[in-house]
């Protein structure tokens, strides 16, 4: 654990100053009491939370070892464990995505950086990460999570465990975020070919003419912790009408907001610090910004079990988005929202202005 976290930057000797050796067993210990036993104890293998019967290595274990198989990687037998333990779930995880970082184009805005195998390969890793993580890791990852914060002395363990379920469950979004990411790449890089409609123009088709030449982009503020947010709008926007540029939270926003006008911002709520209402409050409260048009751009309801209506989001600040949008989303929907949205801001304020 030691070197893993000193690979990451953290200098854990140092910060333990000589008590390594002894944190070390006292976790030791506690995972003995938590995972093994004697006495009760939640089991870190899958088939057993699969099974009725509590049974240890059974279909699920094999399907998770042929599953391991299929993506190029192999199981070491001389582990000192079965493949449906935890640890190992997450570790394919983690190979699956870090080979899916190594696929990712540097920029995902030009068209040059296209390529169908590597577009092809982005896919079945996505695919292979979808799969495992709807059809095996989210079926009993969450009950053992709650089961170890329900029975465990160990703050440690308790902090993994919630840990462990966010990073699961928030998976799933990030996929999906990813694969429209990919859509639209793909899309950016077809050369002479229109996307579904013909809704997706080419820079050679949108530069030659028509509502956009020489019309300088609108600036999008997107506000969210989360990177891959800023990248699926930058992808979704055709980048001949838009400017899109990101804050990493509320406050920084905020300041970003005040500083340079956008012309739209998309918010998202669930961030650390200030979250996003009280931003939107402020947004709202501030004569520079007040006018200038926001899309709250969520996943609070899947996070949560909470659903927001914009009467809802007035009833507790005293005001509301212009649109309020649950993820993930349709990157064609969003595309026509903005466009929507601003068409009918210029309309009011004539071309080129911004309300405030």
């Amino acid at each position: 654990m030691a070197e893993t976290l000193r690979r990451l930057g953290y200098d854990v000797a140092q910060g333990l100053a000589g008590e390594l050796d002894a944190v070390t067993k006292r976790l030791g210990e506690q995972y003995t009491r938590t995972f093994v036993g004697p006495g009760p104890h939640v089991s870190p293998y899958a088939s057993v939370h699969h099974s009725r019967e509590g049974q240890l290595w059974d279909d699920s274990t094999v399907w998770v070892k042929q599953f391991i198989e299929t993506t190029g990687l192999s199981f070491k037998n001389n582990w000192d464990s079965i493949p449906d333990h935890i640890a190992i779930e997450l570790e394919l995880m983690q190979r699956l995505t870090a080979h899916e970082a190594q696929l990712w184009p540097s920029s995902l805005s030009e068209p040059s950086h296209y390529n169908k195998s590597i577009n092809k390969r982005l896919h079945q890793c996505l695919h292979a990460q979808e799969q495992f993580l709807r059809d095996h890791l989210c079926k009993w990852t969450p009950q053992f999570c709650r089961r170890v914060l329900e029975t465990s002395t160990s703050l440690f363990y308790r902090e993994m465990a919630r840990l462990t379920e966010s990073v699961v469950l928030s998976d799933i979004e990030r996929i999906t975020a990813a694969r429209n990411i990919l859509r639209w790449n793909l899309f950016a890089g077809c050369g002479q070919h229109d996307g579904p409609h013909g809704e997706i123009r080419t820079k050679e088709k949108a530069l030659s003419g028509g509502k956009y030449m020489n019309t300088q982009p609108k600036k999008v503020l997107v506000v969210d912790d989360d990177q891959s947010a800023v990248a699926f709008v930058r992808a979704a926007l055709e980048p001949e009408k838009y400017e899109v540029v990101g804050a990493g939270d509320g406050l920084a926003g905020l300041s970003r907001a005040r500083e340079e006008l956008p012309d739209l911002i998309i918010l998202d709520i669930y961030m650390p610090g200030q979250p996003g209402f009280y931003t939107l409050r402020d947004l709202k409260a501030d004569p520079k910004t007040k006018n200038v048009p926001v899309i709250v751009l969520t996943s609070i309801a899947k996070r949560l079990g909470v659903t927001f209506t914009t009467q809802d989001i007035y009833d507790f600040l005293g005001t509301e988005p212009d649109v309020y949008l649950e993820k993930p989303i349709d990157p064609m929907f969003l595309r026509k929202v903005t466009d929507k949205l601003l068409d009918m801001n210029s309309t009011t304020n004539g071309p080129g202005t911004r309300k405030a």
